[in-house]
Order: structure tokens, then C-alpha cells, then sequence
């Protein structure tokens, strides 16, 4: 759940009225519990300065950020309005960024080059499944599975930024590994291969499958 509120009440006589009123039974998870709050004024800041981030929370897989918002000429103060930024939740992108490191671990070890550059376009890009439970297909991916959240929010950009290092870093434990056995031509290749973009155009691939599983083979566990 989300509430927002005044703030003016006392945050454990709320937290225990909103437990009253649940059904019998139910109880609030004190440790996915989180109470933030926020001054009453509106602090508009200047387009040169820093953002003024106030509190983020992740819900259902995705993060708000609020934040304090840039002041408009000719725009009167009291019209200024908060922000709330929309982005994948932080243990969804490691678990992106987990993926990539497996996919260039995995092509260090077996050298399978098509294998490596259809992990990329499928965790970039979106696909559809079959679903038994469902009885038809699934369309998910980066788009798809976080519809709500920004093209160029910075989890998003940040995937991007990781992808990118580890087609081209030479050091580190994975770099080391993989990116001798990689081709300028490859890497370049898997260079045109973005989550923003992804997601901004919601980009679709089609594999059959068993490719499929083989592409997912290296994620599990």
C-alpha cells in the first residue's frame, strides 16, 4: 500500500489505526515498512543548481524518486510542483547487470559468439513467451515489464553504462576473460545494443524455444 497523508499525525498512532482496519489476520510487515516525509513548502531550485532528491521508495518492482522542482520564469511559486521520477527498482537493475556479467562469463568460457550476442539483444530488448498458466503468450522485456517507468531514467541509463563497460574494459575479472576473445567487428555489434533504446521503442526479438532456453541456461540459480 501506499497512503499519503498530511503528515500533521503521529506516524505509530497512524501505523496502528491502518492495522486495526485490515481484516483478521493480516498484519503490516514492519520491515518493508517505510514512513518518509516532506516540509509543506514547495522549494523550487535553479536551473544551475543540483537536484534536491527528498526520499525514494521502490513498489512493485519499480522506485519513485520525489524530488524538489526547477523553477519556471513567469511561473509564480505556488504553481511549482514536486517531482516524481519513475524508474526500475534498484534489485531489479542488479539483477540485470547480473545477467550481463553471466553472459560475458559464460562466452569466456565457451567462446559461443552468437550465443553472447543473442543474450544482449534479449535482455535489451522485449519478447514474447508462452505462458501454460496462462494458456496463451507473455509479452515482457524491458519495456514491457516496467511500461511506467522513464525511457531515460537513470537506472535505465545506468544499465547502459554498465553494458558498455563490459563489452570494452580489459581489466577486471570478467573483462579479462572475455574481451580478448572478442572481435572490433563483435563488439561493435553488441555496441548497438541499448536498454534505453530498448525501452524508449519498446524493440522487440523473436527466438524459438529452445533458443530460448539455451539464452536463459546461464541466469538460473
Amino acid at each position: 500500500m501506499i497512503i499519503i497523508t498530511s503528515a500533521r499525525e503521529d506516524s505509530a498512532i497512524f501505523v496502528r489505526q491502518i492495522e486495526n482496519m485490515l481484516p483478521s489476520g493480516l498484519r503490516l510487515n514492519p520491515t518493508k515498512r517505510q514512513i518518509e516525509e516532506a516540509g509543506d513548502r514547495v522549494n523550487p531550485t535553479k536551473p544551475t543548481d543540483a537536484t534536491v532528491h527528498l526520499f525514494n521508495f521502490d513498489y512493485l518492482g519499480y522506485s519513485f524518486r520525489i524530488g524538489e522542482p526547477v523553477r519556471e520564469k513567469n511561473k509564480p511559486l505556488g504553481d511549482h510542483h514536486r517531482t516524481v521520477a519513475v524508474d526500475i527498482a534498484e534489485n531489479k537493475i542488479t539483477r540485470f547487470k547480473t545477467r550481463v556479467s553471466r553472459s560475458f562469463f559464460e562466452f569466456s568460457k565457451s567462446g559461443d559468439w552468437l550465443l553472447l550476442r543473442d543474450r544482449i539483444k534479449f535482455l535489451t530488448k522485449n519478447f514474447s513467451v508462452y505462458n501454460a498458466k496462462a494458456g496463451g503468450k507473455k509479452i515482457a522485456g524491458i519495456f514491457y515489464s516496467y511500461p511506467l517507468a522513464s525511457s531515460d531514467a537513470e537506472g535505465i541509463a545506468s544499465l547502459d553504462e554498465f553494458l558498455r563497460n563490459a563489452i570494452l574494459a580489459k581489466n577486471g575479472r570478467i573483462a579479462s576473460l572475455s574481451s580478448p576473445k572478442l572481435t572490433g567487428a563483435q563488439k561493435r555489434q553488441l555496441l548497438s545494443n541499448s536498454f534505453m533504446e530498448g525501452h524508449a521503442k519498446a524493440s522487440f526479438v523473436y527466438f524459438s524455444g529452445s533458443r530460448l532456453k539455451q539464452i536463459q541456461a546461464c541466469w538460473k540459480n
